[in-house]
């Protein structure tokens, strides 16, 4: 699982965006407009992030400065992928 999302995240760094194309011609997506899919996301992102903080695992973060993806442990050390 956890190089799918290095690998996921590398690719999104790349292409500045998600590396594959989305399909959101869904059931129940058609009623939604970008600014709720986006605000769901985001929030289903924050979910993760603080059940991972929870529960002591890592959280996968970017560093804008040195432009590199890494996973910040519960110590608050740093693991650059």
């Amino acid at each position: 699982m956890s190089n799918a999302v290095n690998i996921f995240l590398r690719k999104a760094v790349d292409q500045k965006g998600i590396p594959f194309p989305v399909n959101t011609d869904l059931q129940g997506f058609r009623e939604l407009s970008d600014e709720d899919i986006t605000r769901t996301f985001n929030n289903a992102v924050q979910q993760d992030i603080a059940l991972k903080e929870k529960k002591g695992l890592p959280v996968a973060k970017y560093d804008t400065e040195s432009k590199r993806a890494y996973l910040e442990n519960a110590d608050d050390t740093r693991e650059y992928v």
